[in-house]
């Protein structure tokens, strides 16, 4: 009997990539100390070992073990989508370099999507689960995501894409037209801004931040104007009345 996979929270998966993060950080500060004992060799060679350990740490470690040092702490597991099977080294290379250029955008979509996969799992065709679910409490365990197809209709995937990015382009510029009221013309346009202000604006940061993932997280799941998704009429298809 095929098993069900079970989904970890984001919250969980947050703290694996603060893992790594952390890790990364020591291995660059020790590179830094390093540095010192490395005059003669050329420069390439130099930020060669960060590549490499970058290569070890994500990528290599994906293939052969399913896990980078984080995931393995937070009992995680990086498979295939279809398979459900360890990801090619190809794979995990590509996986790896989106994620680093996605960055935190990547993770809104894990409270969206129909396997909680970020938006690198997407592009890499990947899934992250919980390798033993039975270790870890059952409120964090997530089941895959399923539309209630019998009594909605849902649009499509691109004219939700569409309005999705409507609506982010018009919070945008309705959010920062509305800060640069509120903030000198030197600190919003010149970024000469005090004390105080540095302070509003990364609080503000985060408010235009939190505003587009739950714009993202609405609009996938068909909540959106414009992308709604819409109650089937009584009895169509025998859908909603049960029959076949």
């Amino acid at each position: 009997m095929e098993s069900v996979a079970i989904y970890p929270r984001l919250l969980r998966r947050v703290r694996a990539v603060l893992i790594d993060f952390v890790i990364a950080v020591l291995i660059v500060f020790c590179w830094f100390l390093l540095l010192p004992l490395m005059v003669d060799i050329p420069g390439p060679l130099k930020f060669s070992f960060l590549a490499f350990a970058w290569f070890v740490l994500d990528p290599l470690l994906v293939w052969r073990v399913g896990c980078t040092p984080g995931h393995y702490f937070m009992k995680l597991r990086i498979q295939h989508k279809a398979s459900g099977a360890n990801i090619g080294l190809l794979r995990a290379v590509i996986r790896s370099l989106f994620k680093a250029v996605t960055g935190v955008w990547s993770f809104i979509l894990v409270l969206a999507t129909k396997k909680h996969q970020a938006l690198h799992d997407l592009l890499s065709n990947t899934t992250v689960v919980l390798k033993n679910p039975a270790t870890v409490p059952e409120w964090e365990r997530n089941k895959e995501r399923l539309q209630d197809q019998g009594a909605y209709t849902y649009p499509s995937a691109l004219r939700k894409c569409l309005v999705i990015f409507s609506y982010v382009v018009f919070f945008s510029l309705a959010f920062f037209a509305l800060v640069g009221l509120f903030f000198s013309n030197e600190c919003f346009l010149q970024n000469s801004c005090s004390e105080g202000e540095k302070i509003a604006l990364m609080s503000l940061d985060w408010v235009w931040f939190f505003g587009i993932a739950i714009l993202v997280v609405y609009g996938w799941r068909s909540h959106l104007f414009g992308a709604r998704r819409q109650p089937r009429e009584h009895g169509e298809h025998g859908e909603a009345t049960g029959t076949s």
